[in-house]
């Protein structure tokens, strides 16, 4: 009891944040900006490990990434959607390229690289997991009241193809994904962020009645899978918070479209 109390703030974080990534998760998908978190975390690392070198302070360097990355991140986010997806994969190969050639030559940002890709849930400051938990709040705020609008939008620019940024609500939703999905990257990892966007979207995904009851599903799927993930890792010290995380969040989900289908 007194190690989870040890690690409340950064479970209680961990947990709302998954939550909040899993409500963006089916936006993302809807949208069919899926692919992007994987070109925006290879520029964010390269940043990070670039950086790194002549800043050792972690909070200044992640300030310095996040005002120098916003921008290229944002622009990622908003790219039409005519031959994106090749222009995603070069981004990422060569990103991937550039990150690897810099650890190998750099071998001291391994530890880095490392961190960047799987995260460390249990190391995450208790001043950062305070400010992670409103973030994560801020996001479910925004999704609640805009959840109609938003949801109107994304099946109009799916379906019939319109304009990305054509309202004041899309420009607004991509700039906060932009800078959401950046800090959570940076703090949590590329793994925890990727499982929390989209393994609860994609278990749950059959047999949705409407996209509020879908919605919440995968919200309380996050919620139960991060905390059996993370306090499992707390308990047995041999076994990574992150991926008992993301085993977490299968089981979890699984769990829930079991019950699901079974209620038909």
């Amino acid at each position: 009891m007194e190690i989870l109390f040890l690690f409340g703030p950064a479970l209680l974080a961990s947990i709302f944040s998954a939550g909040a990534m899993s409500a963006l998760g089916p936006h993302l998908i809807l949208r069919q900006l899926s692919f992007q978190l994987f070109s925006v975390h290879q520029w964010l690392m390269f940043l990070a490990l670039i950086l790194s070198l002549w800043i050792e302070e972690p909070s200044v360097l992640k300030i310095v990434v996040l005002a120098a990355g916003f921008l290229p991140s944002y622009w990622i986010f908003k790219m039409p959607l005519k031959n994106r997806e090749l222009f995603l994969i070069l981004l990422y190969l060569l990103g991937l390229s550039s990150n690897l050639l810099v650890v190998r030559f750099f071998s001291e940002l391994e530890i880095h690289f490392t961190r960047g890709f799987f995260g460390d849930p249990a190391l995450v400051s208790t001043a950062s997991a305070w400010g992670l938990l409103i973030l994560a709040v801020g996001v479910f705020a925004f999704l609640m009241f805009s959840k109609d609008r938003l949801l109107k939008m994304g099946f109009e620019m799916t379906t019939f193809s319109f304009q990305q940024d054509k309202s004041s609500l899309e420009k607004k939703f991509k700039l906060l994904l932009t800078l959401v999905l950046m800090i959570f990257l940076l703090e949590w990892g590329f793994l925890f962020c990727l499982a929390s966007l989209f393994l609860p979207a994609i278990v749950l995904s059959s047999k949705s009645t409407t996209w509020f009851r879908f919605q919440t599903q995968v919200v309380i799927a996050a919620f139960l899978g991060c905390f059996l993930g993370f306090s499992t890792s707390i308990v047995l010290e041999n076994i990574a918070a992150t991926p008992a995380i993301v085993m977490g969040l299968f089981l979890s989900a699984l769990m829930l479209q079991l019950k699901k289908s079974s209620s038909h």
